[in-house]
């Protein structure tokens, strides 16, 4: 990566800062805020990394970055919403809520297989394209697949009796389970050993930033479907490096490959407790190899380091790291310390 980039003369930021937030949405907020203020001060969007220890961090950053309005890229990992675990479990909300299409009817239907999938889902949207549910009945399947096509249906008609009369929150966590979405996440998880999938007591992280991004509609379904199909779009078009500003994008990536790397202006999001030391750091050995990726997280800034930490995270409690308390980031001069 080039580092070339160097600040102003004439910038003024403070060396070192420290900041406590209540949750991940009101760090994304914030970091993104100051983000915007560096840019409009005249420092490149290629100058300023922010650091996360899990990829699914970048949900939060995601969102307030593109409503910030600049340019980022996220390294190592496609953006929260266009994962295909994310989608995995958003394309059974997409049905439900009868805003789905050929392609989101067939990776609900697909995952987990049930021997249904992409030839199955374009008969039904031939049959019926304003919403390919309906055009299930008219797709040919063999007696083998009738099953698997009679339990998919009748799991989709019960939460659509659901919808206008249970929160978002609780259908994702039910449609999670019942459908099959969270156990096959649950397979997944601990296959990217930097990235953990789980929070540590065996729930999935997906369905419960999923979970959570929706609690924020109430019981209107389709408003949320409507809003994380925004996500994709604002967040896809923000993240995009084939236009004129590839070259002033904000970098986001995890600490891990963050090593060797340098920028002049540094964000470290999410110095936690369950995050950095990760809740999954049970072992002597394993907190002090969280406690070696904190100090490289924190060695990356060349002019200017950000730390903040948050209350909870995931709706769980939190708390500021002990690393950070480790590196004097709570007793030193220079330190600016922001609660909020």
């Amino acid at each position: 990566m080039d580092t070339t980039e160097t600040l102003s003369p004439d910038t003024v930021i403070p060396p070192l800062t420290f900041a406590h937030y209540a949750d991940e949405e009101q760090e994304g907020d914030a970091i993104a805020t100051q983000i915007r203020a560096l840019r409009d001060a005249g420092v490149p969007g290629a100058s300023i990394a922010v650091l996360v220890r899990t990829n699914r961090q970048t949900r939060a950053l995601e969102s307030a970055f593109a409503r910030a309005g600049f340019t980022f890229r996220i390294i190592g990992s496609p953006s929260f919403w266009a994962r295909y675990q994310t989608q995995a479990l958003t394309a059974y909300l997409r049905v439900i809520a009868g805003k789905a299409d050929e392609k989101v009817l067939t990776t609900a239907l697909s995952t987990p297989a049930r021997f249904l999938g992409s030839a199955v889902a374009r008969q039904a949207a031939a049959a019926s394209p304003s919403d390919p549910f309906f055009g299930l009945k008219a797709a040919r399947i063999s007696r083998r697949q009738q099953a698997n096509m009679d339990a998919f249906m009748a799991l989709i008609r019960k939460y659509r009796t659901m919808v206008g009369n249970t929160p978002v929150i609780q259908i994702v966590r039910e449609i999670a389970e019942e459908s099959g979405v969270a156990a096959w996440l649950r397979d997944q998880a601990g296959e990217d050993s930097e990235t953990p999938e789980t929070n540590g007591d065996g729930s999935v992280s997906v369905v419960e930033d999923v979970a959570l991004a929706g609690a924020q509609f109430g019981d209107d379904l389709g408003a949320f479907v409507e809003w994380f199909a925004a996500q994709e779009a604002i967040t896809a078009k923000a993240s995009d490096l084939r236009g004129e500003n590839t070259d002033d994008a904000v970098t986001i990536l995890s600490v891990h490959r963050s090593k060797g790397l340098e920028w002049p202006v540094v964000f470290v999001a999410g110095m936690s407790e369950g995050l950095m030391p990760h809740a999954l750091a049970e072992t002597p050995e394993d907190v002090e190899e969280e406690r070696r990726m904190a100090y490289v997280a924190m060695t990356r800034a060349e002019d200017a380091l950000f730390v903040s930490s948050t209350s909870t995270y995931a709706g769980k409690p939190a708390g500021i790291s002990p690393f950070v308390m480790e590196a004097g980031l709570l007793s030193e001069d220079e330190v600016e310390v922001v609660e909020f």
